[in-house]
């Protein structure tokens, strides 16, 4: 009995756990009082194919420090579509992450 219900905790936090939203991946909920370092200057490949976009790289925050996030190319999920970057924004409350999304 008392086996089940160690089991049936550990699983109950896991999955809150991962279903929980870090601190690197909000949009704007969560206040940085560090700004992020300069953007860094990435060399852009060629296309790998058509309907490609490049997607410029990113400072994250993990909680602790700032972590550089190198850009890569996506699929356009519908034609016509551009990438428009993600950016830090700041507030009163600190740095903001406002992620990046297609238009």
């Amino acid at each position: 009995m008392m086996k089940r219900f160690a089991i049936a905790l550990v699983m109950s936090v896991s999955l809150a756990s991962a279903a929980a939203p870090t601190s690197a991946q909000v949009s704007g909920s969560i206040g940085v009082h560090i700004g992020p370092p300069a953007p860094i200057v990435e060399r852009v490949p060629p296309a790998p194919g058509p309907n490609y976009y490049w997607q410029p790289g990113w400072w994250r925050w993990n909680g602790v420090k700032y972590l550089w996030r190198p850009g890569a190319y996506a699929v356009a999920p519908f034609p016509g579509a551009h990438w428009v970057p993600g950016h830090w924004v700041q507030g009163p409350n600190g740095w903001h992450w406002r992620r990046g999304h297609w238009a």
